[in-house]
C-alpha cells in the first residue's frame, strides 16, 4: 500500500541517501546525507506548484525576456 501524506526529513538525521523508487522501481527522488535533493525523470517533464507538468526548457535566449519566458512557462512565475 502505498504511504499517504507528507514525510519529515531532517538533513542532521541522514547518514545515508535515501532513495525513493517509482513502481517500477526506478529511483525518482535521492535526499544526499548533506541534504541535497535530487529529482529524476524518465518522461523529462516537471510540474511545479501543482501544474501539470511541462518539458524541460531548451534553446532559451540568454537575455531577460528569454529568461523570463522560460520560468513562466516552467510555472515558477507568473507573467
Amino acid at each position: 500500500m502505498a504511504r499517504q501524506g507528507p514525510i519529515h526529513f531532517s538533513a542532521a538525521n541522514i547518514d545515508s541517501p535515501i532513495l525513493l523508487p517509482a513502481q517500477d522501481g526506478t529511483t525518482i527522488v535521492t535526499i544526499a546525507a548533506n541534504g541535497d535533493l535530487t529529482l529524476q525523470t524518465t518522461g523529462g517533464k516537471v510540474g511545479f506548484y501543482g501544474v501539470a507538468p511541462v518539458a524541460l526548457q531548451t534553446g532559451v535566449a540568454v537575455s531577460a525576456g528569454g529568461i523570463h519566458a522560460a520560468l513562466v512557462a516552467l510555472n515558477l512565475i507568473t507573467a
